[in-house]
Protein backbone atom coordinates (compact mmCIF):
# COMPACT_ATOMS: atom_id res chain seq x y z
CA UNK A 1 0.00 0.00 0.00
CA UNK A 2 3.00 2.30 0.44
CA UNK A 3 3.41 2.65 -3.33
CA UNK A 4 -0.27 3.44 -3.80
CA UNK A 5 -0.11 6.10 -1.09
CA UNK A 6 2.94 7.64 -2.76
CA UNK A 7 1.07 7.73 -6.07
CA UNK A 8 -1.91 9.32 -4.30
CA UNK A 9 0.28 12.02 -2.72
CA UNK A 10 1.87 12.81 -6.08
CA UNK A 11 -1.49 12.80 -7.87
CA UNK A 12 -3.17 15.08 -5.34
CA UNK A 13 -0.22 17.49 -5.31
CA UNK A 14 -0.18 17.64 -9.12
CA UNK A 15 -3.95 18.17 -9.30
CA UNK A 16 -3.75 21.00 -6.75
CA UNK A 17 -0.99 22.70 -8.73
CA UNK A 18 -2.45 22.15 -12.19
CA UNK A 19 -6.11 22.83 -11.44
CA UNK A 20 -5.92 25.14 -8.42
CA UNK A 21 -8.45 26.06 -5.76
CA UNK A 22 -11.96 24.70 -5.96
CA UNK A 23 -12.85 22.22 -8.71
CA UNK A 24 -12.77 19.30 -6.27
CA UNK A 25 -14.39 16.79 -8.61
CA UNK A 26 -12.04 17.67 -11.45
CA UNK A 27 -9.00 17.39 -9.15
CA UNK A 28 -10.26 14.06 -7.76
CA UNK A 29 -10.61 12.67 -11.28
CA UNK A 30 -7.12 13.88 -12.26
CA UNK A 31 -5.57 12.28 -9.15
CA UNK A 32 -7.58 9.07 -9.74
CA UNK A 33 -6.37 8.83 -13.34
CA UNK A 34 -2.76 9.31 -12.23
CA UNK A 35 -3.03 6.59 -9.56
CA UNK A 36 -4.68 4.16 -11.99
CA UNK A 37 -2.00 4.81 -14.60
CA UNK A 38 0.86 4.34 -12.13
CA UNK A 39 -0.63 1.18 -10.65
CA UNK A 40 -1.22 -0.31 -14.10
CA UNK A 41 2.36 0.51 -15.12
CA UNK A 42 3.68 -1.30 -12.04
CA UNK A 43 1.32 -4.29 -12.18
CA UNK A 44 -0.65 -3.25 -9.08
CA UNK A 45 -4.33 -4.19 -9.09
CA UNK A 46 -6.48 -1.57 -7.37
CA UNK A 47 -10.20 -0.96 -6.97
CA UNK A 48 -12.19 2.28 -6.91
CA UNK A 49 -12.73 2.23 -3.13
CA UNK A 50 -8.99 1.90 -2.46
CA UNK A 51 -8.26 4.78 -4.82
CA UNK A 52 -10.82 6.99 -3.10
CA UNK A 53 -9.40 6.20 0.36
CA UNK A 54 -5.84 6.80 -0.87
CA UNK A 55 -6.83 10.20 -2.30
CA UNK A 56 -8.67 11.19 0.88
CA UNK A 57 -5.68 10.17 3.00
CA UNK A 58 -3.24 12.05 0.76
CA UNK A 59 -5.47 15.12 0.91
CA UNK A 60 -5.42 14.97 4.72
CA UNK A 61 -1.68 14.21 4.88
CA UNK A 62 -1.00 17.31 2.80
CA UNK A 63 -3.13 19.41 5.16
CA UNK A 64 -5.63 20.24 2.45
CA UNK A 65 -8.53 19.37 4.74
CA UNK A 66 -7.76 22.42 6.88
CA UNK A 67 -9.76 25.57 6.16
CA UNK A 68 -7.60 28.03 4.28
CA UNK A 69 -7.86 31.38 6.05
CA UNK A 70 -7.31 34.60 4.22
CA UNK A 71 -4.87 37.12 5.67
CA UNK A 72 -7.79 39.33 6.75
CA UNK A 73 -9.46 36.46 8.64
CA UNK A 74 -6.21 35.52 10.34
CA UNK A 75 -5.53 39.11 11.45
CA UNK A 76 -9.07 39.71 12.71
CA UNK A 77 -8.98 36.50 14.78
CA UNK A 78 -5.69 37.57 16.37
CA UNK A 79 -7.08 40.96 17.49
Amino acid sequence: MVSIQNYALAGVQAAEILIGAGNGIKKFEKAKQYIEKQCAAHGIKIDTDTIQIAIENAWKDLGLDQKQLTEKETVSEAE
